[in-house]
C-alpha cells in the first residue's frame, strides 16, 4: 500500500515530463511528499479505526466481568475516563484525529524547518530520541487543540486519541516540510548574496541608466 506513491511519480516521470532540470526534480519531490503523506493518512486511519474497535471490545467484555464490575464500583471516574475515549463513532473519530494530527504536525514542520530545528536539533537524534522529544511533545499540543475545540472532553482523552495519529505522521511532515520550505538561513544568504552582486554591479548600472537618461534629453532638446 505505501508503494502507491512510487508508482504514480515513476509514471509522471516517463510519460509526462522526459527532460531532467533542477524545477522538474522539485516538482516530482513535491509530488512524492504529497502522494505519500496522502497514502500514510490513509494508512493511519485505518489502522486507528481497528486498535480502537478492539480495545473498545476489549474494554466491552472486561466490564461484563465481576472483576470489571468490581472495578467500575471502586474507581468510578476511571471507569468514565476510559467510557469518554470509548464513546464516539470510530469513523468519524479516527477522520477527525488524523486531521489535526497532520495538521499540527505540518504547522510545527514548517516552523522548525525555518528555523533550522529540523537540521539541527531533530535530525541528529535517534528514532527513539525523535519518538519521545518530538513525537510526545506535539500529541501534547494535538491534545489540548482538541480539548480546546471540545472534541475531547480532556486533555487526557485527547492525548490517547492523538498518540498514535501524531506518532505516525509527524516524521512525514517534518520530511515534507525540509522539500518545501527553506531555511531562513537560505533565505538570507539569498538577499546577501544578491544585495553583493547589486553592489558590485551598482556603478556599471547607474552609467547605463545616466546614458539613457542623456539620450532621452537630447532627443527632446533636438
Amino acid at each position: 500500500m505505501l508503494k502507491i506513491h512510487v508508482i504514480l511519480i515513476s509514471y509522471i516521470k516517463n510519460i509526462l515530463l522526459s527532460r531532467k532540470s533542477p524545477v522538474n526534480r522539485y516538482i516530482f519531490n513535491i509530488l512524492d511528499s504529497i502522494l505519500s503523506s496522502i497514502v500514510i493518512i490513509g494508512f493511519v486511519v485505518l489502522i486507528f479505526s481497528v486498535i480502537f474497535q478492539l480495545c473498545k471490545a476489549l474494554w466491552n467484555t472486561y466490564l461484563y466481568t465481576n472483576i470489571g464490575q468490581n472495578y467500575s464500583v471502586l474507581n468510578p471516574e476511571s471507569v468514565q475516563i476510559v467510557s469518554d475515549i470509548f464513546s464516539p463513532q470510530v469513523g468519524i473519530l479516527s477522520l477527525t484525529i488524523t486531521f489535526y494530527s497532520f495538521t499540527v504536525c505540518s504547522c510545527v514542520g514548517v516552523i522548525f524547518q525555518f528555523f533550522h530545528i529540523i537540521r539541527n536539533a531533530y535530525s541528529p537524534r535517534s528514532i527513539i530520541e525523535q519518538l519521545l522529544i518530538f513525537g510526545l511533545s506535539i500529541s501534547f499540543v494535538v491534545a489540548f487543540l482538541l480539548y480546546q475545540l471540545h472534541i475531547a472532553p480532556s486533555i487526557i482523552v485527547g492525548f490517547v486519541w492523538a498518540v498514535f495519529p501524531t506518532l505516525s505522521l509527524f516524521a512525514n511532515c517534518f520530511r515534507l516540510s525540509e522539500c518545501l520550505i527553506p531555511e531562513i538561513g537560505e533565505i538570507l544568504f539569498a538577499i546577501v548574496s544578491q544585495s553583493k552582486k547589486i553592489i558590485k554591479h551598482w556603478p556599471e548600472v547607474r552609467n547605463r541608466i545616466l546614458k539613457k537618461l542623456y539620450r532621452t534629453t537630447d532627443s527632446k532638446t533636438q
